[in-house]
This record gives structure tokens, C-alpha cells and sequence, in this order.
């Protein structure tokens, strides 16, 4: 098939523009043939070209072309790109995702697979639902902890699909995790030869060990899931490319369809195969003598590895099909020199000699800039593009580069609090809005009239429009852990005055839940409209919030066609899972159509751009996350990607590359907390290319710039007012709460948590841990108080408590005292009672006593305990201990000496673990001192509301929910 004529001018000038080697790629068009094409060598261009020459140049018909890639992006921009050359022949190609081809297949010959029926797909919804139920519905010893029930749940999800596009059934990877455990019981090398443990097994040996059981259990995991979606008809994503190879596998007929209908394949970003998609093109074209299948990719841009990709699977295709002809690029039109140098260094290819060459004599200085914190990084990027367009720049060509998803949407924030134009379409957290909280929020409280949390939260809520003053009065002058919306309906009726902003927002409350029992939809449709669009103070405003709204009811309908009777308590429990387990629901923000692009580091992927910045390049930022819950056997871990360096130098190889004249790359000296950061080990191995600013500039150009007029227009006077007469209250009303070690810990960890939970004492949402330690501490209480054995009804509880109460209870001294209240007064702080609750008091002689305080939940180390922070402070274990020991040496009524200290941990697998032994000195006590001593002058002058947070999220990626509360003060 001829090429048509209108087209053939723009085929044939862009064919004429091939370089030698770009020419020989798109005339090859018989036999496999393997292309390395680095950044900017024209790769789609040569995928579009070849297309159009098979065309050209034989009698295939274009539906017969078969091209895969791995994004919806990259199948948009090749069908573009097609378009222009060969016209509407373009869409007679077949261009698709591997998954949607996959599925397209499914549906045709699912009875190859013995199904009645065409499964359905599974969408993440789904996926979560069914997991949350094979959870919550079977005994876990490891998969499912008390403190944090959803942890392993991204983990479980990934190894699963790791497994399945390895093809390894529940059974085989059984069998390989216990030979591995065996092996390792059984390698004289993990035996120690010395010492107590002389004939034992190492200490790694036996992490490796538990660590593999744990594994283990996803076996279970994996089984059960598998069975579900049996019995369901259920298909989810990783199964549609397993489905492809089965189908072929079983039919001849579908294997023979994809031969005869697709003459010619082509295959984009083929760095980014797995196993399973190596192994479709084995059974479909394996016998085939040379093949037409072409396929392209670079080794350096491998950056989902997370994904099941490989570069062993790239690589051999060199001889999957006989000896293919392989093809190096190197000639690159977008990038300058230098940047093609610094990436060159940064990482070279492992398939391909040679270096990039730029064909632009344009050549910029790459920069590194240097921050005091996260938010100083944006400002600075933010004032250089303000720049940059004022002197003509194209915004559509500004890019600003993250590694993590959560610091897309606060520079989008910042950029757009600083007046530029940021590209509509971005996709945002749903989750993360605080729209969303908000109405989830009134959500739960109409579903749970009795949920206190929830309602005194409410009050702290910009959008219940109650001055955080009045908030604060209101609370400090009611009992909230014993309020709800019920108790004001009944006991406070005189509090419904339009005129008062708590009552208004308490009779608004009152109005939606008498409409509750409407259907779902229509309720959440009703409550939406009024609490958000109806309350939009800007139409920048209302746009956010008719996303929010939006994706609400769509939620809500995608419920009501799966159970039309659904409750708004069962919808909350719905989106309670999808939070939970951190599902990520993405709200469309459909703004101007042009603007900055502000991209993870992986989206950037297949872009370019004039101008890059990468920022937030801190080693903790990108080259931190959180570690996969499982260890793998070294059979399965041989054919996966860690999170290595090679890894994180691929991320920044692509992040550079996507700039084609100006390259900046920005980190910040500390992190959001105040914490001390540091530049990535990655970038600094190759930061002798980059022209650096420091911290002391970057500030000085930002205090000397327009900015600071800007945060001066944008201040609200009401706020400072707020603060200002916060600390006024606060610092006369905190001498009526004691100074216990749990406020000390909050207050120092973050003082908005001490003001909500200790000061204002709103009441926390049960957890199932707390609930577990405080059966656990009741038990144990009980039997210390009544010196017999005591069987709790909770299963758990009673398992912990008869383990303890057999191994622990006979090596208590005869003398000892349980749960012992002590308040003291010390001069030094004469407005204030220090107070504490005392699990144990041992008496060892008649001057000395052991105190002890039980713990649940996991074991902490020695270092942890006993670390001291950046201010010199005491963990909160220590500090805990500490306290006890002031508390009794203060106290008038005890004065004894305490000789040991002792945290237990009740759930401890042995003995080893179980106790936590330490000595209080007076250098302990004068610590706690110095604490009293700063937490009563920062909230006396009110400089508590200054200190930065030290909140830890443990490796989730969570943020500090005190914080986020307080921001209706600032």
C-alpha cells in the first residue's frame, strides 16, 4: 500500500533529515532488529518513519502493523506522530499498552482459558476491597499488625504482582522460601563458633530467617487471593498479560490469530519489559525464522524496575529469535554538551559503546542550588521562571521535577500562591485535599452522631467557618470527650443561635442528619453542594472543590450500582479502606491548559523541555522510602530491581535528559521538620559539573525579590490576630493541665499536638492498638492487684496475659505496688503539679525500689531508647523513665532511691528482648528538668507556636496531622 500523496512531502522531508544510523533503524524493516536509543536521538521519530516506510515500501496493509508501548502517553504521541506522515491510515495501525492489547485479547478467546464468561476487571477499588476482606477475614501472624493493620498492604500488593508476571504459583514460591531457610540452617557459615552462642545460629542468620517466614505467610495471602478471584470471575492488571501467554499457550487458533493479523511489530521503551511480555512474544513468534519484530529502548532509562523490568530481558533479545541487528544512536537533537556530559558521567550503557553527541552548539552551565528548606527550593525555582517568562520564556516549556508524588502537590500550591500558571489536568490527590478532609469529616459525623473525635475536629475546620478562638473557648468551657451531636440535640438546645458561629455550624450539622436517610447519592450530592460550592469565596476556589465533589459522587455511584441499598456508615467504611490503605485517587483539576509542568521524576519520563528544574535532591528525599515489608529468596531477588544506586542514577539520568538548555538541580539544607539534610550521594559524585549557589544566597535572593511583597499581600491580618491572642489564653490556661511525661513527649515532638491533645484534650479515634494495650495493662493490673491468674475474653489479650502471667509473674519481688498515682510540686516550678501513673513499684530493700512500665507492641532497640536528638533531649522511653524517678524522688510520701529502671516488653519473642534495664542518674533527672524548664518559658511567652515540628512517620508517607489542623491559626 502506497503512502498517499498529500502525506508523502512530511514523510519525505522528515526521512531525508535522518542521520546514517537513524536511517538504517527505519530501512530495516525484515528480520528482529534491536535499537539502543538514548535521550533525544529521535526514537519515536524513527518508530513513526518505519511504519510509514513498511508502508512505503511493501504491500502490508496498515491494520497488519502491530505497535506496543508501555503509556497511554506514549500510544497518543506516536498516533500523532503518525498521522502526520501517513494520514488517516493512522488510526488502521495498531497502536496500544501492552495491557490494552492484552485485554483486547482476553476478550476475544477468554474460553481458551476455560471461562465461561469474559472476567471482569478489577479496578483499584476492587482490588482493595477484596484484600481488605481476605484480611480482616483470616488469622495473620504477621500481615496484619495491631498498631498498623494496612502496612503490609502495598507490599503484599507489589510481591503479588511481582510473582505473577514471573509466572510463580503460590506453590512453587512456598517451595522456594523453605529450601532457602533450609539452606541457610544448614550452612555452617551462619554457625557461630564462639562465645555464649557458640553452635547457635548467627543473629543475621535468624533475621534472614524470620524475616523469610514472614514471606511465608504472603503465601497464604497469594493463595487465598487467587481463589477469590476464581470464584469471582475477577481479573486485575498483572493478569491480563499472564492471560495473553495462557491464551496462547492453550490455542493454536489465538496464537495464529496474532501471527497472520500482525505482520510487522514494533515495540517502544522495550527496557521496560518483564518476564511475561519476553515470554508472549516467545509462544507467538518463537518458531518463526527472523521475524519482523523491532523493538527499541535505552538501559539507561530502566526506572520501573518496580514493575518486574529488567534489563536481562532488553538484553536478550539480542538472540531470542537468532542473532538480531543491532542499532546505537548517538546522535541526540535536545539536549546541550553539557548536559549530555554531566548524564554521561552520571551513568554510561551497559549494551552500547560510545557517548552522546549534541547536535546543538547551545551550551548552558548546569546548576546546583543549595536551600535552607524545602519550600525556599520552589520560591527560588518559582522567582527564576517568573524571570524567565517575563523575558519571553514559553511557560508550556518549564518543568520542575520531584521525586515523590506529595511534593507535586506543594509546589503546585506554592508556584500558584506566587502567581504563576501552572498546566490544568495535573492530577491531584482526592485524599489529599483539604476540601476532602473536610467533608469526610461531616460525612462521619452524620453517619456517627456519637463520633466526639470527629465533631471536635470539625470545629478546627476552615470550612465550618468558626473563628479558631471561639473554637478554642467552646471546647476549654465543654467536656468533649463526653460530647457528640446527640447530647447537644438533647441537652443543649439553646445553643441553636444562628447568631453564633459554633451554633450555626452546630445546627447545620443538626439539618443534614435529619435528611440522612435520603439515597447516598442524592444525600452526598445535597451535603456537597452546600458545605463546598455554596461556600466558594473565588472561583479558583469553587473549581478545587467541584473536583472534590466530583470524584465524591462518583465514588459514591460506582458503590450504589455495586449495592443500591447502601448505607453512608458502609459508603465512610469504603473510603476508610481506600485511605487506609493508601490508595491514591486521582482529582482532576481542570485549570488553564498551559502553564508550568510540575511532574514526579518517573512522570517526566518521554517529555522534554527547555528548562528543568529537579528539586527536593536531599539523599533522604530521593534516595530514602520505605523498605519492602518481605524478604524475597535469593532465587526470586535475582530477578528483581532494589532500590539501589544504579536505580536512583537511571531516575536522575531521565530527570536530566528531559532539559534541553537550562538544567538546575535544588536540595535543601533541612527538612520540613527542621531536621538536618544532606545533598544525595548520586548527585554529589557528580556535582564538580554544576555552578553552585548556597544556602545564604538562594535566601538572599529571595528576601531581595518581589516575594517578599507577595507574602506581605497575602498575609491575613485575622490570622496573626488569632495566633497572637492564642498564646494570650494558652499561657494563662496551661497551668491547669499537669506535666505528665505523655505531654512533655507530645509538646516536644510537636506543639500543635500538645495543644489539641493535651491542652485542649480532644479526644482521639480509637486504634486498635491502644484498645489491645489497655486490655492488656488492665489484665495485668488485675492480677498484680489480686495475685492470681486473671483470663481475659479477648483471644489475643488472653495469650499475651497467660504467657506472661506463667513466665513473668513468680519473678515479681513479694513486695511490690501496682498503678501508683504521683503528683509532686517543685520549687523551681511552683505553678505547676508534675504527675505520673506508675506500672510497677518493686521494693528491693528498704531505700531502694525497681520501677517498671509495660509495653506492647513492638520491641525498640538499646540505641533507640537511649539516643538523644539534635536539643539534646532524651527519647520519649528514656524520658519516661526519667520522670518515675524525679516523680519518686520528689515526692514527700516516697523518697526512695531508684536503682533500676525497667521498660518490659510483654509481647517479646525472648527473653533477650524482653527488658529494657537502665540506671537513672542525676544528669537523667536534670534533663527532665531542663524539659519542664523549656516547655514552661515556650508556652509562657508564647514562643511554642514558633518550634519547628519533629513529627516521624515511621516511612509512610504521611504528614504531620497537628500541623495540618493548626493551619487555621497561621
Amino acid at each position: 500500500m502506497q503512502v498517499k500523496e498529500t502525506y508523502k512531502e512530511e514523510f519525505d522531508k522528515e526521512y531525508k533529515n535522518l542521520n546514517k544510523l537513524q536511517k538504517e533503524a527505519v530501512d530495516t524493516i525484515d528480520g528482529p532488529v534491536m535499537v539502543v536509543a538514548g535521550p533525544g536521538t529521535g526514537k519515536t521519530q524513527i518508530l513513526a518513519l518505519r511504519i510509514g516506510h513498511i508502508l512505503k515500501a511493501t504491500q502490508t496493509k496498515a491494520d497488519s502493523i502491530l505497535c506496543l508501548t508501555f503509556t497511554n502517553s506514549a500510544v497518543k504521541a506516536m498516533r500523532e506522530r503518525l498521522r502526520r506522515y501517513i494520514g488517516p491510515e493512522a488510526s488502521n495501525v495498531k497502536v496500544a499498552t501492552f495491557h490494552s492489547f492484552g485485554l483486547e485479547i482476553l476478550e476475544k478467546f477468554y474460553t481458551a482459558l476455560d471461562l465461561e464468561d469474559v472476567p471482569k476487571l478489577m479496578d483499584d477499588a476492587d482490588a482493595i476491597i477484596l484484600c481488605d476482606e481476605i484480611l480482616h477475614g483470616h488469622d495473620w501472624q504477621y500481615l496484619r499488625p495491631r498498631s498498623d493493620a494496612s502496612r503490609y498492604f502495598r507490599d503484599l500488593k507489589s510481591l503479588v504482582s511481582l510473582l505473577k508476571r514471573e509466572r510463580i504459583s503460590p506453590e512453587d514460591f512456598k517451595v522456594e522460601i523453605e529450601t532457602e531457610i533450609n539452606s541457610i540452617k544448614n550452612d555452617e557459615d551462619n554457625i557461630s563458633s564462639r562465645g555464649e552462642s557458640k553452635g547457635k545460629l548467627k543473629q543475621d542468620a535468624l533475621k534472614k530467617i524470620e524475616g523469610l517466614e514472614r514471606t511465608l505467610e504472603s503465601v497464604k495471602f497469594y493463595s487465598l487471593y487467587e481463589d477469590e478471584k476464581k470464584i469471582k470471575n475477577l481479573f486485575d492488571y498483572d493478569d491480563i498479560l499472564e492471560s495473553l501467554n495462557k491464551i496462547v499457550d492453550n490455542s493454536e487458533e489465538a496464537a495464529s490469530f496474532i501471527k497472520v493479523n500482525y505482520q510487522y511489530v514494533l515495540i517502544d521503551e522495550h527496557q521496560d519489559s518483564s518476564g511475561v511480555q519476553n515470554t508472549f512474544l516467545e509462544k507467538v513468534w518463537g518458531e518463526e525464522t527472523k521475524p519482523d519484530i523491532f523493538v527499541v529502548g535505552d538501559d539507561r532509562q530502566l526506572i520501573y524496575g518496580f514493575g518486574g523490568a529488567s534489563l536481562e530481558y532488553f538484553d536478550n533479545f539480542k538472540n531470542m529469535f537468532g542473532k538480531a541487528k543491532l542499532i546505537t544512536l548517538l546522535e541526540n537533537y535536545r539536549s546541550t554538551q553539557n548536559i549530555l556530559d554531566t548524564s554521561h558521567e552520571l551513568l554510561q550503557s551497559a549494551l552500547s559503546e560510545g557517548k552522546l553527541n549534541s547536535n546543538t552548539k547551545d551550551n548552558h552551565p548546569l546548576r546546583l542550588v543549595e536551600a535552607f528548606y524545602p519550600r525556599d527550593e520552589i520560591i527560588a525555582a518559582g522567582l527564576e521562571i517568573k524571570e524567565k517568562i517575563v523575558k519571553g520564556a514559553d511557560a508550556n516549556q518549564i518543568a520542575i521535577l520531584v521525586p515523590k508524588n506529595r511534593q507535586v502537590r506543594s509546589t503546585i500550591e506554592i508556584l500558584r500562591d506566587m502567581g504563576i500558571t501552572v498546566a490544568g489536568g495535573e492530577s491531584l490527590d482526592f485524599f489529599g485535599k483539604e476540601e476532602t478532609i473536610a467533608i469526610l469529616r461531616v460525612l462521619r459525623i452524620i453517619s456517627n452522631p456519637v463520633d466526639g473525635p470527629a465533631l471536635a475536629t470539625s470545629f478546627f475546620d476552615k470550612l465550618s467557618n468558626i473563628p479558631p478562638i471561639k473554637a478554642h473557648e467552646f471546647i476549654r468551657q465543654n467536656n468533649m470527650r463526653e460530647f457528640s451531636l446527640l447530647t447537644v440535640q438533647e441537652e443543649r438546645n439553646s445553643l441553636f443561635d444562628d447568631s453564633n458561629a459554633v451554633n450555626a455550624w452546630l445546627a447545620t450539622l443538626k439539618g443534614w442528619m435529619d435528611i440522612s436517610n435520603e439515597k447516598l447519592y442524592t444525600f452526598v450530592q445535597k451535603v456537597g453542594t452546600e458545605f463546598l460550592l455554596n461556600t466558594a469565596k473565588n472561583h479558583e476556589e469553587l473549581v478545587v472543590r467541584i473536583e472534590v465533589l466530583r470524584t465524591l459522587l462518583h465514588l459514591a455511584l460506582m458503590q450504589t450500582e455495586k449495592n443500591p441499598n447502601i448505607t453512608l456508615s458502609e459508603f465512610i467504611v469504603f473510603l476508610d479502606r481506600l485511605q487506609e490503605y493508601g490508595e491514591s485517587i486521582p482529582l482532576a483539576i481542570f485549570g488553564p491548559g498551559e502553564g508550568v509542568k510540575v511532574l514526579t521524576l518517573h512522570a517526566s519520563k518521554g517529555l522534554e523541555f527547555e528548562y528543568v528544574w529537579v528539586a527536593h535532591m536531599d539523599e533522604r528525599s530521593f534516595s530514602g522510602g520505605r523498605a519492602g515489608g518481605f524478604t524475597l529468596p535469593e532465587s526470586v531477588h535475582a530477578r528483581t530491581e532494589s532500590r539501589d544506586e544504579m536505580v536512583l542514577k537511571r531516575q536522575l539520568y531521565v530527570a536530566l535528559t528531559r532539559a534541553k538548555r537550562f538544567c538546575t538541580v535544588s536540595y535543601s539544607l533541612k527538612g520540613y521538620t527542621g531536621a538536618a539534610q544532606e545533598l544525595s550521594s548520586v548527585v554529589a559524585d557528580i556535582g564538580h559539573n554544576f555552578e553552585k549557589q548556597t544556602a545564604d544566597q538562594t535566601e538572599k535572593i529571595i528576601l531581595s525579590s518581589d516575594i517578599k511583597a507577595y507574602v506581605e499581600n497575602n498575609r491575613d491580618e485575622d490570622k496573626y490576630t488569632n495566633l497572637e491572642d492564642l498564646t494570650k489564653i494558652v499561657a494563662k490556661d496551661y497551668e491547669d493541665r499537669k506535666v505528665s511525661v505523655s505531654l512533655l513527649n507530645n509538646f516536644f515532638e510537636c506543639t500543635w499536638k500538645w495543644y489539641f491533645r493535651n491542652l485542649l484534650q480532644l479526644p482521639e479515634p480509637k486504634s486498635d492498638s491502644l484498645e489491645f494495650g489497655n486490655m492488656v495493662h488492665g489484665a495485668i493490673e488485675q492480677i498484680l492487684k489480686y495475685k492470681k491468674e486473671f483470663v481475659p475474653e479477648d483471644k489475643e489479650v488472653a495469650k499475651v496475659i497467660s504467657r506472661w502471667y506463667k513466665d513473668r509473674y513468680p519473678e515479681i519481688s513479694k513486695e511490690y505496688q501496682t498503678e501508683q498515682s504521683v503528683s509532686v510540686s517543685d520549687e523551681r516550678f511552683p505553678h505547676l503539679t508534675m504527675y505520673g501513673k506508675i506500672d510497677l513499684i518493686e521494693k528491693i530493700d528498704n531505700e531502694n525500689v525497681r520501677v517498671t512500665d509495660f509495653k506492647t507492641g513492638g520491641v525498640r532497640k538499646k540505641n533507640d531508647i537511649e539516643k538523644i536528638d539534635e536539643e539534646g533531649r532524651m527519647s520519649g522511653y528514656m524520658r519516661q523513665l526519667a520522670m518515675y524517678s524525679y516523680l519518686l524522688d520528689q515526692s514527700p510520701k516516697w523518697k526512695v532511691d531508684v536503682s533500676e529502671s525497667r521498660l518490659e516488653f510483654v509481647e517479646a519473642k525472648t527473653p533477650a528482648e524482653t527488658f529494657y534495664n537502665a540506671v537513672i542518674t542525676h544528669e537523667h533527672i536534670n534533663m527532665i528538668a531542663k524539659d519542664i524548664a523549656d516547655y514552661d518559658e515556650l508556652v509562657k511567652t508564647g514562643q511554642w507556636v514558633h518550634r519547628p515540628c519533629h513529627y516521624n512517620s515511621y516511612g509512610k508517607n504521611t504528614e504531620c496531622e497537628y500541623c495540618k489542623l493548626a493551619e487555621i491559626y497561621k
